[in-house]
């Protein structure tokens, strides 16, 4: 038997070593952080992307928003401390959100409700100067593997805990749809879940075209979880973008890949959805959501109204718009004028009417500019680079689901074309890389 003076001194020497070993950690994260920046703290942010709206703080915002911040100032942090200012210049393309930021920022000038603009202009600056600085970073392939990985597991642990939560009887307000909840008052719409697990899904096929064995399993099941979540969740436009960002993502790979990987992929998702669907069952009245005859009854949950509206608002002020994030009172001066039952202050649902509504004509175009050329760069990356396809896929899954959502201030949107600017910096930036 150890002598209890002997046992003492051996906790000592644990806890001492512990607390060593902490302290080690704490001073060396700041510059792993500096010198890796890609894997934290980005990795982390876009890891918990899709648990955003259930992660706030009482001191106010969520931990992504803190994440953000801290994701800038490492990013400048990395070009200034190891690259010594020099930066990558960013890809043209980038320019065009910069207009479009400047042109928001001017809109308070003419806005109905100047403050409004103000409100959402950090939300949106920030996640612009993410997007900006990821152009501007020379990212290395093995960070934008790990990267993906850990969109991939942000994205199926997601979808995880909506089936457990969905198996309890725990739905978005009382309803049959799934949702991300986490305590009262800690809820994501289902709408944006679905929006934000479109990108996950596309990686998490990608890998599983790409790998073999447990590997394989391991991404067909992180994709087969995260489609039924998409369903459970029963948002109509999420359903849509991902179901045209599969049909991009297999129609691209179909010459890159041998036919019969292809059908093991659906016969593995699908098999593994049917056996998943067994334990959690979807419920009859969620499927005749989908039903075009529903969506025409309900309006598409009263959109078709707001798009009404919106496009009269609209045309009453075509050329400079009704001031950023000013949408529901633009709606609120003619909701009275066009006939029918509308409740106040809506917001648009649509982010290209919301577009043109708050910013006119200029701010409408410039928005369909930035996403054509987006578009253009990521098809021609996909080209060269297999990586870039499920990229490509996801980002029109996005679009398309942003007719029916406002995406514009929402993390997932602005993530996407993050990870497109990364992955065309593992190319451009090898010359000026800092080891």
């Amino acid at each position: 038997m150890r002598h209890p003076e002997a046992v003492a001194k051996s906790k000592d020497s644990l806890v001492t070593r512990f607390l060593l070993n902490g302290g080690a950690l704490v001073l060396t994260l700041p510059y792993i952080s500096i010198k890796y920046p890609v894997i934290f703290p980005l990795g982390l942010y876009a890891f918990l992307i899709p648990f955003d709206n259930v992660l706030w703080l009482n001191i106010g915002g969520t931990v992504t928003r803190y994440l953000g911040i801290l994701v800038i100032v490492v990013f400048g942090a990395n070009r200034i401390v190891l690259a010594k200012g020099r930066l990558l210049r960013p890809p043209h393309v980038a320019w065009g959100w910069t207009m479009f930021l400047s042109l928001a920022v001017l809109s308070t000038l003419w806005a109905v409700a100047p403050h409004e603009t103000l409100s959402s202009l950090f939300t949106i600056t920030g996640l612009f100067f993410i997007y900006f600085l990821a152009g501007t970073y020379p990212c290395t392939k093995e960070e934008y593997s790990l990267l993906t990985k850990l969109i991939i597991t942000g994205g199926a642990i997601a979808a995880i805990c909506v089936l457990v939560s969905y198996l309890r009887g725990i739905t978005w307000q009382h309803s049959i749809r799934a949702s991300l909840i986490l305590g009262e008052g800690r809820t994501t719409d289902p709408n944006h879940l679905a929006a934000s697990l479109i990108l996950p899904l596309l990686l998490s096929f990608e890998w599983s075209v790409e790998s073999r064995g447990v590997q394989k399993m391991l991404a067909l099941a992180s994709a087969a979880v995260i489609l039924l979540a998409i369903l459970l969740a029963g948002s109509r436009g999420g359903l849509l973008g991902t179901a045209i960002a599969l049909l991009v993502f297999f129609w691209r790979i179909r010459h890159q890949v041998r036919p019969r990987s292809i059908i093991a992929v659906f016969l593995g998702t699908f098999v593994l959805i049917s056996v998943t669907s067994a334990f959690v069952p979807i419920p009859h009245q969620l499927i005749t959501r989908f039903n075009p005859k529903t969506v025409i009854e309900s309006g598409g949950e009263h959109r078709f109204y707001i798009w009404k509206v919106g496009f009269t608002a609209f045309l009453h002020r075509p050329l400079f718009g009704y001031g950023y994030n000013n949408f529901p009172y633009a709606y609120e001066l003619f909701r009275n004028i066009v006939p029918g039952n509308y409740l106040p202050y809506r917001a648009a649902h649509n982010i290209y009417l919301q577009t043109f509504a708050e910013l006119g004509l200029i701010g409408g175009l410039l928005l369909l500019f930035i996403v054509w050329q987006h578009w253009r760069l990521v098809k021609s990356l996909a080209q060269r680079n297999s990586h870039a396809i499920p990229l490509e896929a996801a980002f029109v899954g996005v679009m398309v689901t942003s007719a029916t959502l406002g995406t514009l201030d929402y993390k997932y949107f602005w993530l996407v074309f993050t990870v497109i600017m990364l992955l065309l910096n593992t190319k451009r930036g090898y010359r000026t890389h800092v080891k």
